[in-house]
């Protein structure tokens, strides 16, 4: 990018030993006609092969690169926040494929809704992929649905409105004012899941507005076997679960009905299975119980965890 042309979006892409899947990726961002953003990836690699596919690409003036020893995928996400320089920061994942005007349309809604602070877009399964529809076959972490919303004020069922981190964008504003990603959640740690739901239910506690629209889009291309999109389930409701343990006890009544709900719901779950003598429903809707209840008692071991605070690199 010309030093004259200052971005006015950030686009972050972290990723970490995913060589063939990050040039499609970013290709498809690049695709993109605005000249007046940039695109930061953030590699976490342990060989060089993903910075070889990423150099194919080194000729498009809006990309950098940032190489770092660092794992984690809520440290690199802080890593991006503080080297990118544009007001606006959209993030999605190396395994997605953004459509042309997916960038334009995030800025767009900025600038049409100027009380706003956070954009979540739609996230639809890959349907190229040669796994897509086939039976016992899953695509996580996709966000379907056609009705554009606002999310004004914080609710047992907000979290679920809102989206993914695979296609998400924040004013910087947000950051500086709330503090950055929790580095002892997400991908690449022990707990595999829970930041954005932190980050999310934190910054609605302080009076943050939000929008979905189903107009920026992404297609999220990690099509898996039933079985292992299950164990990343129990994975992420466990991290949930830490999550909303520990804003209860600093002081959400909302997080303690989002605990009860969600326990209330695997409870009847289970027995339902029992009921029908399903095997295997008993110990899938069992296993998210436990997850969910180990997850609590988790969560209050690390209630002394402190927010990274915000600085500019």
């Amino acid at each position: 990018m010309s030093a004259a042309v200052s971005p006015r979006i950030s686009v972050l892409v972290c990723t970490r030993n995913r060589p063939h899947a990050i040039f499609g990726c970013l290709r498809s961002i690049l695709a993109s006609p605005m000249q007046d953003m940039e695109l930061v990836v953030i590699d976490q690699s342990t060989d060089d092969r993903t910075g070889e596919e990423v150099a194919k690409l080194e000729s498009d003036a809006r990309l950098r690169y940032i190489r770092t020893p660092t794992k984690g995928l809520s440290r690199a996400r802080n890593i991006g926040i503080r080297a990118s320089t544009a007001p606006l920061i959209l993030f999605t994942d190396d395994d997605n494929f953004a459509e042309a005007d997916w960038v334009e349309r995030v800025v767009d809604e900025f600038d049409n809704n100027a009380d706003i602070d956070a954009v979540y877009g739609r996230v639809l399964p890959y349907a190229a992929n040669e796994n897509a529809g086939k039976e016992g076959w899953h695509c996580p972490t996709t966000m379907e649905k056609s009705e554009r919303h606002f999310v004004r004020e914080l609710t047992k069922s907000t979290h679920e409105a809102l989206g993914h981190g695979n296609n998400m964008a924040f004013r910087r504003s947000v950051f500086e004012r709330h503090g950055l990603y929790m580095e002892w959640l997400g991908a690449g740690t022990w707990m595999s899941g829970g930041e954005d739901t932190d980050f999310t239910f934190r910054i609605l506690r302080r009076g943050t507005q939000m929008l979905y629209s189903p107009l920026p889009t992404v297609h999220h291309d990690n099509w898996m076997p039933i079985e292992k999109s299950n164990r990343q389930l129990y994975g992420y409701m466990f991290s949930a679960s830490v999550v909303f343990t520990r804003h209860f006890f600093l002081g959400s009544a909302t997080a303690a009905r989002v605990q009860a709900r969600f326990l209330r719901q695997y409870w009847k779950d289970f027995w339902g299975s029992v009921k029908w003598k399903n095997k295997k429903a008993v110990r899938h809707h069992g296993k998210l119980m436990r997850g969910w209840v180990g997850g609590a008692f988790f969560g209050l071991l690390n209630l002394p965890r402190r927010i990274p605070r915000y600085r500019a690199d």
